[in-house]
């Protein structure tokens, strides 16, 4: 990992149903963390090297298997239930 490398975050958060893939460039490296920022929104991911492999791909197409994987496996939010029953109501009438 050195700076300016381009790396992919899967951005998985489950409990609100959001699963993003995320672009990043990597601006600082330390002894066993690494910042990386967004290109668009200059909005700065702290990380772990550990997650290199987990949530942080260098390629984008396995970056993109994860998400799809995890948003397949989504929990059912309460949302999710409460527009299931309203669709079933409006369809009732």
């Amino acid at each position: 990992m050195e700076k300016g490398d381009l790396i992919y975050y899967a951005q998985i958060m489950p409990t609100i149903g959001e699963y993003n893939l995320l672009g990043l460039k990597v601006r600082t490296v330390g002894e066993d963390w690494f910042a990386a920022i967004e290109a668009k929104t200059k909005r700065a991911y702290l990380f772990n090297f550990e997650d290199i492999g987990v949530t942080i791909f260098d390629n984008r197409v396995e970056a993109l298997d994860i998400l799809k994987e995890a948003e397949a496996k989504k929990p059912k939010l309460k949302t999710d239930e409460i527009e299931d029953e309203l669709c079933k109501r409006l369809d009732e009438n």
